[in-house]
């Protein structure tokens, strides 16, 4: 049908053809069933079918090779990469159709697995543009970054973010951003060395620190930190230089534990025992010379020496044996064991649990068989500790963690701040990395030195109080407090440290400072601060102290904006979308989406890739489609935007965003029709507006033509879809262009006995009032309906009236 419309007769006799649009809707529902009936079809997606099925009949390559997409190499231009590709591509597709409405873009893919560094860059055909109208899936968030050097303001960061973007993108935009505010360098600022936290009351409600979490988990509500951490090398290396020294400890010596026998425990006993080490209590229990702060000491490999845990390994070993030995113990395998604080023989088996256990001054009496092999696992579960392979707690992690402290003077609280520290830091070199932090606070004008941060978890025993710095000595005299974050009262606050409420000051009146040989200053921050239960950190401040600090210098925050962000601060709130900044915003990086994910042949998973367009090639004809229509993936619902955008009728500049054009064909456009929508997503209706070859407008409303038209109407809120075409191309009715299209479609006749059937369906009538399809008038979305046609595709019904395929709805 489409070859009789264009055929070289029709053009030759000077008349214009006319076709019914109900003839031309009914054969091409035969071959894409989802413009069948009469529900509201989207115009973008009729052009691009119609666009792509024209291309296919009048492609002059019949017989199509396999070519495998290029990806551009590393050392490779980008003129080379997409010259190469558009030659593979040619060889497979060339028509008409491709000459005049295909260009190119650059593809940039970047998976966002930590690590993994996979780019891939493709340029790709393109025969139409679809872009987003700013704001429309983007998230603004109001974010307060927190410098390491705390010397320096945060910066209140306006982040602009799309919707369906991870935590991790809100980072790198946070990171970009404080680059920017800072003048730092790309090596100063790496993005896991940020941490995103949701802060209330002075305290870190919870973390936002699962990459791959949606970023709508952060509510409008929420108060949005982000500090920078210490960097996690530095943190590593802290650690390594403990656990070495710790290996050495453990090499050096030449005791080696004596393994123990024991009788098999049910495994229901065994899982009891492991529960929240409910082992560890046990063995407490049992032994009768150690307070409850000794004994958790040689359950810390970190707290206590070998020596100490073996010598107490040592003698529970020997107890058990005995016990083992006893009448009642079930054991048939006895041995003579010397025994401490008794005279008696210990081979007279004569003796039961009771009466041998009795004797013992290290360990409480055992009755039962059951209950020596309870102390027999508990012993078994002590023995690692003894080498430093095991502890009380999680093993500690190379990757420190995040801990949180607030100052706090009075009633007066300043923070939260969050640092990254080893996990083995102690609370003593917490206090100095506090003072390090809040150096800049003094009013004394002293100063403290940064050090090295890897010797913030090795201490040195001998340094003296006479070389301490102001910062360090005035920290060392605050009182260290732990609270949870949803605590109400000071009185759910756990005071840790050596420094308390009640001996703040000596009889002298003098300060007293926590000194690092205290053994509370030695206990372990991730000890004494359940992170789990994100407690805070409070550093309560002497009163004395009100002159030496300035409270008011410790967080000071100011607002940042970049150079975009300033222009569209001056611009009114009112200020309409310019088509530009439409283009420009489809070429900035995003995240996809769960739904276009992205396979990573490194990490051998699909993943939301961060992905970037650039123009390269524009083609002589721009088709540009605004993404009116959007689909909440949270909400599971579609709407529309109508948001006026506005574009040029003339002189459509995109040098600055298209890399290359051939000489004489620079992408400069003028508009020559709109396609427009109006109404929402349930129902609506579609009109067109068209530029004649006298250079009127008029307006296409079904049956009805308006001419004459205004330039200033064509602008309006309804554009769905503008077609561009670029100042040296020219509307006529080219003969040899008609020939080669009717040529085309005869020889995929020919090839395909179903073409012929198709050609039948659709009959010509002059005389009708119907849409021209002349091709220096025509709007390619729509389509105009004579008096006797079925009504307008116009539709009042509701969300629920619509097929469950969305094949009515406006899609993109």
């Amino acid at each position: 049908s489409s070859s009789r419309v264009y055929s070289p007769g029709n053009f030759d006799s000077g008349l214009s053809s006319v076709t019914y649009p109900r003839s031309f809707k009914h054969t091409l529902g035969k071959f894409a069933a989802q413009f069948m009936g009469y529900d509201q079809h989207d115009s973008q997606e009729l052009c691009a079918y119609l666009l792509d099925i024209l291309h296919e009949d009048t492609n002059r390559v019949r017989k199509k090779p396999y070519v495998e997409k290029p990806e551009q190499e590393e050392n490779e231009s980008d003129e080379v990469a997409a010259d190469k590709a558009w030659n593979l591509h040619l060889q497979r597709e060339d028509s008409r159709v491709l000459e005049n409405f295909m260009g190119q873009v650059k593809s940039r893919l970047e998976c966002p697995v930590q690590g993994c560094g996979r780019i891939s860059t493709t340029f790709d055909p393109s025969m139409y543009l679809s872009v987003p109208l700013p704001g429309s899936t983007d998230r603004v968030m109001k974010v307060t970054f927190v410098p390491l050097d705390l010397a320096k303001k945060c910066a209140d960061l306006t982040v602009n973010i799309c919707k369906n973007s991870s935590i991790l993108g809100l980072r790198k935009h946070v990171a970009e951003l404080a680059k920017e505010c800072y003048n730092l360098k790309d090596d100063e600022l790496h993005v896991e060395d940020i941490i995103i936290a949701d802060v209330f009351q002075n305290k870190v409600w919870q973390y936002f620190a699962k990459d791959d979490d949606a970023v709508d988990r952060i509510t409008d509500n929420d108060i949005v930190y982000a500090y920078q951490l210490e960097p996690q090398s530095v943190v590593k290396r802290a650690f390594n230089l403990y656990r070495e020294e710790q290996d050495k400890s453990t090499t050096s010596s030449d005791s080696t534990p004596q393994q123990i026998e024991s009788k098999s425990l049910d495994p229901a006993e065994k899982r009891k025992l492991d529960q929240d080490g409910q082992w560890q209590k046990e063995l407490e229990n049992c032994q009768l010379k150690m307070n409850e702060m000794e004994f958790s000491r040689l359950l810390n490999s970190t707290r206590s020496k070998k020596e100490d845990r073996l010598e107490f390994y040592t003698k529970l070993v020997k107890f058990i044996q005995g016990c083992q030995k006893c009448s009642d113990s079930d054991d048939s395998d006895k041995e003579d064991v010397p025994m401490e604080g008794t005279n008696r023989d210990s081979t007279d088996e004569s003796l039961t649990l009771e009466e041998y256990s009795e004797m013992s001054t290290q360990f409480k009496t055992i009755r039962t068989p059951r209950e020596l092999q309870i102390l027999e696992y508990c012993a078994k579960k002590y023995l690692p500790i003894i080498s430093g392979l095991g502890s009380m707690r999680k093993p500690l992690s190379e990757d420190g963690v995040a801990l949180q402290f607030t100052i706090k003077k009075d009633m007066q609280k300043i923070g939260p701040f969050v640092a990254r520290v080893p996990t083995n830091i102690n609370l003593s070199n917490l206090r100095d990395l506090i003072g390090r932090r809040l150096n800049h606070a003094l009013t004394n004008g002293a100063s403290i030195s940064n050090g090295d941060s890897a010797d913030m978890s090795v201490e040195k025993s001998s340094a003296s109080f006479a070389s301490m710095s102001p910062m360090t000595a005035l920290i060392r005299q605050a009182v260290l407090t732990a609270e949870p974050k949803n605590s109400k009262s000071v009185l759910e606050s756990t005071t840790i440290g050596s420094v308390t409420e009640s001996n703040t000051a000596n009889v002298n009146g003098c300060p007293v400072l926590a000194k690092p040989s205290d053994e509370e200053e030695q206990e372990l921050a991730v000890d004494k601060i359940d992170l789990a239960k994100t407690f805070a950190l409070f550093v309560n401040l002497p009163s004395k102290v009100q002159d030496d600090i300035d409270l008011d210098a410790i967080f000071i925050k100011e607002e940042y904006l970049t150079e975009q962000q300033q222009k569209e601060k001056m611009q009114p709130d009112d200020a309409n979308v310019s088509l530009m900044d439409c283009i420009t915003k489809y070429g900035e990086m995003e995240q996809l989406g769960e739904n276009d994910m992205w396979y990573c042949n490194r990490c051998k998973e699909h993943v939301q890739a961060w992905k970037k367009i650039h123009l390269y090639r524009a083609p002589p004809i721009l088709f540009i489609h605004l993404k009116r229509f959007h689909f909440s993936s949270t909400t599971h619902r579609r709407h529309k935007l109508d948001t006026q955008v506005d574009f040029p009728l003339n002189d459509l500049d995109l040098r600055e965003l298209v890399t290359h054009w051939d000489e004489g064909k620079e992408p400069i456009y003028d508009l020559y029709a709109v396609s427009n929508h109006f109404g929402g997503v349930g129902g609506g209706h579609y009109t067109a507006y068209a530029k004649g070859d006298d250079g009127t407008w008029c307006n296409f409303d079904d049956s009805r033509v308006t001419s004459g038209i205004d330039e200033s109407e064509v602008v309006s809120p309804a554009a769905y879809c503008l077609y561009y075409k670029r100042k040296d191309v020219t509307f006529n009715c080219d003969k040899a262009i008609v020939e080669d299209m009717a040529r085309g479609m005869a020889l995929a006749s020919e090839k395909d006995s179903s073409t012929s059937d198709r050609n039948d369906d659709m009959e010509i009538d002059n005389q009708s009032d119907s849409f021209l399809f002349c091709d220096d008038s025509a709007a390619p979305s729509g389509l105009s309906m004579s008096d006797d046609e079925p009504p307008p595709l116009t539709s009042d019904s509701s969300d629920h009236d619509l097929p469950n395929s969305y094949d009515g709805l406006p899609r993109q």
